[in-house]
């Protein structure tokens, strides 16, 4: 025995050697997103079951990475089968279902239509996307309706790619039926997700000609719905809604007093996952500021829009109140920003200069009347209603500055730094300061102002109520 193992020891060792360096026959693990692509394409690729297919279809929807959809893209069978199934689903599913089911036949032919629009809308290879959007084929005129039923009941996911469909140049225009489904999403008979009301924007920028349609860089950007993005279209649109020459302003101020609500509960939402929420409601609540200032808004809107602008000052001061935890992973700095600079646009606003006053032309004087062109300021409408404005913003807003002061003040109790790394407790505390400072500036300019209407009203009526909030 020993004579046998001193005799094999030398190439067991080298066939042991040998074996160690050839790789493991293991399959590669997959992660999550990998494994629903796969039952995806099997699904759809292998099933012969309406139910099956639709089921996988509407899957695609909820995939938001463009790495994973690629995957869809480039695989030559689903593109063959889908392509089938998408312009033969009306006319397969009144046959399976009866010549009476043409509203569930019109629904699978739009969520088929919706699952490739998704796909070309979050794909930044447009030669792919030019082959998927001709999957589609062609609708009918009467077929690019979508009944106010289906949307009523469809996810908002679906309806963000419907508006994209009907947006995309490829398939030609219709623009009453996106008129319609604008004004049937906008009735509040719809809860819109971040993505369908970035969607809506893009549908209201077209309708009122805010800028040119088509692009479809602009129809990528506004569908991956960024917060940056919609920002910046709601600002254009704010804009417009203030420019003497928009047509019909009172629809468009009306819609954006309703995205402006849909939005700051869509915000609440997204922040579990980006922190984004504060950002997004102070730039809303600048917004509102300058929709509600606006000349000649009649009384119905002022009272929507007083209505939107304290949910959303109850929404921020919600989101400010969870900053009080520690290892906060994301900081306020922006949302302060915002907030100093609305306070010391509508300060300035009640505060301007002397005019034999020498001013710098980058000081921020009037900047609200210059930043959304054609917003009323004092002259716009009547200094008791602006006056009514901005105590509400006073009586609002002072309850927010209570708690940044204490979450600083309990900070500062602690005799240890904070433990998150990201978050600047300098410039957090700077910045509370600062927003302090300018805020109580606009509060003495409200009641200096107050107190002058109190005079005049007294002169002419001693029993006249001029307080907001009496």
């Amino acid at each position: 025995m020993d004579a046998l193992s001193r005799c094999c020891k030398g190439p067991f060792i080298f066939f042991v050697s040998y074996v160690s360096k050839i790789p493991y026959g293991k399959r590669k693990e997959e992660n999550d997103g990998m494994l629903q692509i796969t039952a995806i394409i099997r699904a759809i690729c292998t099933s012969d079951d309406a139910r099956t297919q639709a089921h996988a279809v509407s899957n695609i929807l909820g995939i938001a990475e463009s790495d994973l959809l690629c995957q869809l893209t480039t695989n030559e069978e689903l593109f063959t089968r889908i392509s089938e199934l998408c312009i033969g689903s009306y006319d397969r599913t009144l046959q399976l279902c009866g010549r009476g089911r043409a509203d569930l036949a019109a629904s699978t032919s739009w969520l088929y239509r919706a699952a490739i629009t998704h796909i070309s809308l979050l794909t930044t290879n447009y030669v792919l996307v030019g082959r998927w959007t001709l999957a589609m084929g062609e609708l009918d005129e009467s077929a690019m309706f979508i009944s106010p039923d289906q949307l009523q009941h469809a996810p908002p996911n679906i309806i963000a790619a419907w508006l994209g469909y009907m947006l995309d140049p490829d398939h030609g225009y219709n623009p009453q039926a996106r008129h319609l489904a604008l004004h049937f999403i906008m009735d509040g008979r719809v809860n819109p997700s971040w993505r369908c009301i970035s969607m809506v924007i893009a549908v209201i920028i077209v309708e009122w000609d805010v800028c040119t349609a088509g692009s479809r860089d602009a129809l990528h950007a506004a569908y991956t719905g960024k917060s940056s993005t919609v920002l910046r279209n709601l600002k254009l649109l704010v804009k417009k809604s203030n420019d003497p020459d928009c047509k019909d302003r009172a629809t468009l101020r009306k819609y954006l007093f309703e995205i402006f609500r849909f939005a700051r509960k869509a915000a609440a939402d997204m922040s579990r996952a980006s922190g984004d929420a504060p950002i997004v409601i102070a730039n809303l609540l600048g917004y509102c500021e300058a929709v509600i200032r606006a000349k000649s808004l009649p009384s119905d809107l002022v009272s929507l829009g007083r209505a939107v602008r304290k949910e959303s000052f109850g929404a921020l001061e919600l989101e400010f109140k969870k900053l009080s935890g520690k290892g906060k992973e994301h900081t306020p700095t922006e949302a302060l920003h915002e907030l100093i600079q609305l306070f010391t646009e509508l300060e300035a606003i009640l505060n301007p200069p002397a005019p034999d006053t020498d001013s710098n032309e980058e000081e921020t004087v009037y900047v609200l009347r210059y930043r959304y062109l054609y917003a009323a300021t004092v002259g716009g409408r009547r200094t008791s209603t602006l006056s009514e404005e901005d105590e509400e913003l006073v009586f609002l807003f002072s309850p927010i500055v209570q708690q940044l002061n204490a979450i600083m003040t309990r900070r500062a109790a602690d005799k240890q730094p904070y433990l998150n790394r990201n978050w600047d407790y300098s410039g957090f505390e700077w910045q509370v300061t600062e927003l302090e400072a300018i805020f109580t500036s606009f509060e003495a300019a409200v009641n200096c102002r107050s107190r002058q209407i109190k005079r005049r009203s007294r002169s002419r009526n001693p029993d006249l109520q001029w307080c907001y909030h009496e």
